[in-house]
C-alpha cells in the first residue's frame, strides 16, 4: 500500500502556526505580570526594601536657638567595605505629603569599612567626627512636618526615614508619624536603636535619643548633653574647623595698610593655625586696622568633592559688597598651606545676590587634602572661609592581571 508523504513542518503549517500562537499569549501574560521586564521602576511610586548595605543611622536636625549643629549618620551594615563614590544624599520637603528634593549631597570617593560610620555635617567646629562638612553652618536640614532625608544610588533609593509624618512616595519606609526631634534638649536627636537596626518602619527603627556622631547609637535618652562629645580644638583630615579670629598673615608680600590692592593681584597671606572659631573670622592685612565693617561675602555653601585624582572645590555667596574676588588654598597632611589660584577668580556677585563658584583641582594628591577659600576685598581685607576635607583617592577597578596569567587568546577566542 502507497502512503502519502507528510508535508514538511513550515512556518504555515497549522500545528506550527498554533505553538506560535501559544509562545505569543504566554509572552503577553508574563508581560502583563510584569514578568517580562528586567528594567527597574522608577524612584518616584516605588517601595523602598530594608537596606542590608548603608543605612541613615542618626540624625539631628534641630537644636535649642539656632540649628548649628545638625549632621546625618551613615552605617555601613553590610559585611564589606562600600566605595561611596556613587551615592549621594537627598534631603526631601514632604510639606502637604509631597516630595520635593530640596538639596543634593553628592558623597565623596570614601571607603567605608563594615560596620563603619560616615558623619555629615554642617558645622565640623559643633559636629564630633564629622567626615564631610558641606559648608551650611546652620539651617542645613529642614525641620519636618513632615520631611524626610535619603541615600540614593543614581534613580534607586537605598535607605530613607521620614520624620515628622509620612512624605510623599518613594520618601517613606512604614510610618515616620510621631518620629519627632523638637530641638527641646540640647545633644538629642532621631537615631536608630538597637544600632542600624533596618524594619523597614521608619518611627520603629528611630527614636528620640542622646545622639553619638560616628558612634555606635546609645540607648540613653535623656541627660544628653552631658552624653555630647566636645569637638577636638584642633582640626583632623576628617574633621574641619575654622580659623583663628585674631591670627595676623605674614607681612611679606602684603602690600602696606594704605595701598590699593589690584583686582587682580592680592596679598600673599599665608592662612593661620585652624581652631575653634567663627568660619568668617577676618584677617586684616599686616598693619591695617580691623574695622565693623560688614565682611565682603556672606558665604552660603563650600564644599570639596573628588572625582579620581581631580578635586572640584565649589562655594556659593548669598551677597558680595565691595569684593574682588576669590583664592583657593590646599594642605596636605601637616604641611602649610598653599596657594593654588595664580591670580584671583573674579567675583561676580552684587549687594543684592550672590554667585556660584568652581575650581578644579587637577593635581589633587591621591592622600587626604583640606581646602580653604579666601574672599579678598578692594581694601586688602582677607576673609578665610573652611577649611573642607577630601579623603585619599580610592581606585575603583581590580589590580591588574599579569599577563603570563590569561588565558590562551585562540581558547577564549574560536577561529583565532
Amino acid at each position: 500500500m502507497a502512503y502519502r508523504r507528510y508535508p514538511d513542518a513550515t512556518w504555515r503549517h497549522p500545528r506550527v502556526i498554533a505553538a506560535c500562537l501559544l509562545a505569543l499569549a504566554a509572552m503577553a501574560l508574563l508581560a502583563a505580570h510584569g514578568g517580562a521586564s528586567s528594567a527597574p521602576p522608577p524612584r518616584h511610586g516605588a517601595r523602598v526594601a530594608a537596606s542590608n548595605t548603608l543605612v541613615i543611622n542618626e540624625i539631628d536636625y534641630d537644636q535649642p536657638g539656632t540649628d548649628n549643629a545638625e549632621f546625618i549618620e551613615l552605617h555601613n551594615v553590610s559585611g564589606s567595605a562600600i566605595d561611596l563614590d556613587p551615592y549621594a544624599v537627598e534631603l526631601v520637603n514632604g510639606d502637604l505629603g509631597g516630595a520635593t528634593v530640596y538639596r543634593t549631597i553628592d558623597l565623596p570617593s570614601h571607603s567605608l569599612p563594615a560596620g563603619g560610620y560616615y558623619v555629615i555635617c554642617g558645622n565640623a567646629g559643633n559636629v564630633p567626627n564629622c567626615d564631610l562638612q558641606v559648608g551650611i553652618a546652620s539651617n542645613l536640614i529642614q525641620n519636618g512636618a513632615p520631611d524626610a532625608v535619603a541615600v540614593v544610588d543614581g534613580a534607586s533609593v537605598i535607605d530613607t526615614v521620614s520624620y515628622e509624618g509620612d512624605t510623599g512616595s518613594p520618601y517613606t519606609e512604614g510610618s515616620g508619624s510621631g518620629l519627632v526631634d523638637d530641638g527641646s534638649g540640647a545633644g538629642e536627636g532621631i537615631s536608630r536603636y538597637p544600632d542600624g537596626t533596618d524594619s523597614d518602619q521608619n518611627n520603629q527603627d528611630l527614636s528620640v535619643r542622646c545622639v553619638t556622631p560616628g558612634e555606635a547609637n546609645t540607648q540613653q535618652d535623656s541627660g544628653c548633653e552631658s552624653a555630647t562629645a566636645t569637638p577636638e580644638a584642633t582640626v583632623t583630615p576628617n574633621a574641619t574647623a575654622t580659623l583663628e579670629a585674631s591670627a595676623t598673615p605674614d607681612a611679606t608680600g602684603t602690600p602696606d595698610a594704605g595701598a590699593t590692592p589690584d583686582a587682580t593681584a592680592t596679598p600673599d597671606i599665608t592662612p593661620p593655625t585652624p581652631t575653634q572659631v567663627p568660619p568668617t573670622a577676618t584677617e586684616a592685612a599686616a598693619g591695617a586696622t580691623p574695622t565693623e565693617d560688614p565682611l565682603a561675602v556672606e558665604l552660603d555653601m563650600l564644599s570639596a568633592v573628588r572625582r579620581g585624582h581631580i578635586v572640584n572645590v565649589s562655594w556659593s555667596t548669598q551677597a558680595e559688597m565691595d569684593n574682588a574676588g576669590f583664592h583657593v588654598w590646599r594642605a596636605e597632611g601637616a604641611r602649610a598651606p598653599q596657594r593654588l589660584t595664580r591670580a584671583l577668580i573674579p567675583a561676580r556677585g552684587s549687594t543684592m545676590s550672590g554667585a556660584w563658584y568652581v575650581f578644579r583641582d587637577t593635581g589633587a594628591p591621591p592622600a587626604g587634602a583640606r581646602y580653604w577659600v579666601q574672599d579678598v576685598d578692594r581694601h586688602a581685607q582677607a576673609t578665610w572661609h573652611g577649611p573642607v576635607a577630601v579623603g585619599p583617592w580610592q581606585p575603583r577597578w581590580p589590580a591588574a592581571v599579569p599577563y603570563s596569567r590569561l588565558p590562551d587568546r585562540a581558547a577564549r577566542v574560536p577561529g583565532w
